[in-house]
């Protein structure tokens, strides 16, 4: 192969890989809009990799972690939990033989999807990972959302004291960093625990403070998910 076709293909690949860049973006987005269907195409589509030849050959170069354990995420919550086990047993194997250690918002979205298929225990040490990474990397933000995660964990246990415990904590950190579409989910699954509790007036506020904040975000999917479980 010549030297410009060398060059080419590098442009090309290179141009490939910011698409795809593009393209998980564009999911995660997505997600924080609750638009799970379209995020979920977007994920399909970085799955498949329906490219060429040149392409084909270079996989290993363009594939990106975060998509296996976003689309396992979205496939849980969905329902399709053997394609989510799938995917998550893909990327394991993957750190594995790569010997890589899993960076804090992924371990945030494998606990949310193992709480999803019901491994409890394995969703909990993820949530303790993420909090783990957060410390060590003053991540404020992933520390927040694992405590959330864990409280939702308490909550399925009815072991209310302690997810609320877990839910203020989240809040309280959320607040100060000004993460306005975490802030919401977090008051809003305060508002399913509260309610779960009988305490319906502090429920009732939480939801309308995650209302909102979605509101502000522009984001009437999420808007909807509150008012369905209010």
């Amino acid at each position: 192969i010549t030297n410009s076709a060398n060059s080419h293909n590098l442009t090309f690949l290179n141009l490939k890989n910011w698409e795809q860049h593009a393209l998980l973006n564009t999911g995660i987005c997505q997600i924080e809009l609750w638009e799970l269907e379209k995020a979920l195409a977007v994920f399909e589509e970085l799955l498949t990799h329906k490219h060429d030849e040149l392409i084909a050959e270079n996989l290993e170069d363009l594939y990106n972690p975060s998509v296996d354990v976003l689309a396992a995420f979205l496939y849980s919550y969905l329902g399709d939990t053997a394609k989510a086990s799938e995917l998550v047993e893909r990327f394991d194997l993957a750190m594995q033989l790569q010997s890589l250690s899993i960076t804090g918002h992924r371990l945030l979205f494998l606990g949310l999807t193992y709480k999803n298929l019901g491994k409890t225990s394995k969703s909990q040490q993820m949530f303790q990972q993420a909090i783990a990474y957060a410390n060590e990397h003053h991540y404020t933000q992933v520390k927040a959302n694992a405590l959330s995660g864990i409280a939702e964990i308490y909550r399925e246990q009815q072991d209310f004291d302690r997810a609320i415990a877990h839910h203020h904590q989240a809040i309280e950190l959320l607040g100060k960093i000004g993460a306005k579409c975490d802030l919401a989910e977090a008051h809003f699954q305060l508002g399913l625990t509260l309610r779960m509790c009988d305490r319906v007036a502090e429920s009732k506020l939480n939801c309308d403070r995650a209302i909102q904040l979605f509101n502000e975000m522009s984001a009437p999917r999420q808007i909807e998910k509150v008012k369905i479980f209010y």
